[in-house]
């Protein structure tokens, strides 16, 4: 309560000055000064009531300390009597707490660092495996270009826009596992490669590609560079304004992605 009564105190003294401000800021302005004035009256009223309050219950409090005080010091008295009788026991209870506590403390520290260890090795061998598995899939596609590069120079009369698109799959394929009609999209986008949706298909159509695994990779870089849960990493996958990959190739990538 008395807390209570020095805050309001406060405040009123704050708004005393901010509405007095207000009523010499705002003299010109009649209507806003009527307003400022009765706010500072206002203020004032409170301020004064707050004040009588304060002084009320200071007098009170002071007459019902004194007599606590004397009660309080009764059983003060009683109260170290009996702490006096039992030192010796509650000395040998706290050692024995203490020792308890300090012996649970270093076996948890214990426990915390060998928890700590083994994740930072299953970090450590998550991270191998992921690096390993990158490196197959990137080798993979690289001779999976090279095979598809060998079988369209043995083509004729092939257009050279044609053989340009084949060439431009081949290198966004490189740097993204592209789903294939991501990889159309790409070719044919006027902020990509900018070809005819006919050379575009004839690139897709002669790449030799295992869309099922692109899928993977990029569901892996989603679990990992996003922390995406399986749900939301198989509508990304499938998504227009993501991977584009058919329903069957994103099911093969949650089915086959970590756990």
């Amino acid at each position: 309560m008395e807390v209570f009564l020095f805050v309001l105190f406060i405040v009123s003294i704050l708004l005393i000055a901010i509405f007095g401000t207000l009523s010499v800021v705002n003299r010109k302005n009649k209507r806003k000064l009527k307003i400022s004035v009765s706010l500072t009256i206002l203020s004032v009223v409170v301020f004064l009531i707050t004040f009588f309050l304060i002084g009320n219950y200071s007098t009170e409090t002071h007459y019902s300390y004194s007599s606590d005080k004397k009660i309080d010091s009764k059983i003060d008295k009683a109260a170290d009597d009996a702490i006096k009788n039992d030192t010796e026991s509650n000395k040998a209870e706290s050692q024995s707490r203490e020792y308890a506590e300090d012996k649970s403390s270093r076996q948890d520290e214990e426990e915390s660092k060998k928890e700590e260890s083994q994740s930072r090795q299953n970090k450590q061998l998550e991270s191998e495996n992921a690096s390993a598995s990158a490196r197959d899939a990137s080798e993979s596609r690289s001779r999976e270009a090279e095979s598809s590069e060998s079988h369209a120079n043995q083509q004729v009369n092939v257009p050279i826009e044609y053989k340009s698109a084949l060439k431009s799959a081949k290198k966004y394929l490189e740097f993204m596992p592209f789903s294939k009609r991501g990889l159309y999209d790409q070719l044919t986008s006027e902020y990509g490669g900018q070809f005819s949706g006919e050379a575009s298909t004839y690139a897709v159509e002669h790449l030799n590609v295992n869309y099922n695994d692109n899928a993977l990779q990029a569901a892996k870089t989603y679990q990992k560079e996003m922390s995406m849960s399986p749900a939301a990493i198989h509508d990304q996958l499938t998504s227009d304004y993501g991977g584009k990959f058919t329903q069957s190739e994103a099911d093969y990538a949650i089915a086959n992605l970590s756990k």
